[in-house]
């Protein structure tokens, strides 16, 4: 199976030759605003190819949590017992138990990559955990107890090939637990350092954990156990891009919103790319999603410097964008009017028989008997009074 749509590239690099012509000849006055645009855009560019790609891949699963001790050895229960007889203590956000008779809750919500296809790619992993216990990233305590990351990068073998346990953490208080009273909730995100990129094979794979500490005298941090991912096979999200969620990139964020997909600024190895990406917005909160639709309101932006964007060439599908191509997706709506707008994305990959359609982008069927396959939604992003 081909994972990049190969043919999409030469595509726009085709359509995108026409559109040139077509513009330069009716646009003949650009405007100092779409010069400005193309100042943008190169900036984006250029920082999209210092940055590196990003992909998240949504997890949703409960990991073992427990407390352990100085030496990262699990507690036993009686001891626990005997240590939570300790006065409690207001800190800014709860007050801490110091309570450890009841097991902390562990949920991995996603891991992420970024890749920096120069020299390196880091990982970012995401808890929600639920404790009686007021969670930090460094005790005041014990200044030496800190919360921190633990990854693991393992090859084909099973040898460990890179080790780190100092990733940063980054706490955020949600809140009280609805599902268990007494108990708040935190989301815990790590990021590992940066990993050489001799690392980012397709038959390695990573370990993720962490350690988290409370604010009470005797710290008791909460150990969450390792938990393995591959980075190959064909339930990989490095070589399948129908099981992660790939970055689109605002191209303008004022009227008229634009959109491009994850690499306007050239190739990047070792990286699988989609076939396409979906894009659809909504103005009303969420309640309505707006995608590929016979109303025009999505239409493609040709290149910087342009200010008459381009919307009838043969196969495009306006609600997708190509990943490494040169247009950008453009939303059309009434003027006089300001907006909140929300943006998701998905990816798109198309099966073996993508061949047969030749130079063209399919109609993306899905299902049984479908062309393709699509990736989970990406979470919601929220761009605020856009004044049309």
């Amino acid at each position: 199976m081909k994972m990049r749509l190969l043919s999409t590239v030469g595509l726009s690099a085709l359509v995108l030759s026409g559109i040139l012509l077509t513009l330069h000849s009716c646009n003949k006055n650009p405007q100092s605003t779409s010069q400005q645009q193309g100042k943008d855009d190169d900036l984006l560019k250029a920082d999209i190819a210092k940055k590196g790609h990003s992909f998240t891949v949504p997890v949703n699963q409960k990991i073992e949590a427990v407390y352990v001790d100085a030496a990262g050895e699990r507690i036993s229960a009686e001891t626990l017992r005997q240590r939570s007889a300790g006065a409690h203590s207001r800190t800014a956000s709860i007050i801490s138990a110091c309570d450890y008779s009841n097991t902390p809750v562990s949920n991995l919500n996603t891991y992420g990559i970024s890749v920096n296809c120069a020299q390196n790619f880091t990982i970012t992993w995401d808890y929600t955990v639920s404790t009686n216990n007021n969670l930090v990233p460094v005790n005041s305590t014990v200044p030496t107890a800190i919360s921190k990351g633990s990854v693991r990068v393992t090859n084909s073998s099973g040898s460990t090939i890179y080790s780190e346990t100092n990733s940063t953490a980054t706490i955020v208080d949600l809140g009280a637990d609805v599902n268990n009273p007494g108990y708040e909730n935190y989301d815990v995100t790590f990021t590992s350092n940066p990993i050489d990129i001799s690392n980012f094979s397709s038959s390695n794979s990573i370990r993720l954990g962490g350690l988290v500490v409370t604010d009470c005298p005797d710290v008791e941090p909460i150990s969450i156990s390792l938990q393995g991912f591959a980075l190959n096979g064909s339930n990989s999200a490095v070589t399948n891009p129908c099981y992660r969620v790939d970055a689109i990139y605002p191209a303008q964020v004022t009227a008229p919103f634009r959109i491009w997909g994850e690499d306007p600024a050239g190739f990047c190895i070792p990286y699988v790319y989609p076939s396409m990406q979906e894009v659809q917005y909504s103005i009303d909160g969420g309640t309505t999603w707006v995608g590929e639709t016979a109303t025009p309101t999505l239409r493609y932006w040709a290149t910087p410097g342009q200010n008459t964007p381009f919307d009838n060439y043969i196969n495009a599908h306006l609600g997708y964008v190509d990943p490494v191509g040169a247009l950008e997706l453009q939303i059309d709506l009434p003027h006089g009017n300001t907006y909140n707008i929300l943006l998701r994305n998905r990816n798109i990959v198309f099966n073996g028989t993508l061949a047969s359609y030749g130079n063209k982008w399919p109609v993306p069927v899905f299902g049984t008997g479908g062309n393709c396959c699509a990736g989970p939604w990406s979470t919601v992003s929220f761009y605020r009074n856009i004044t049309y």
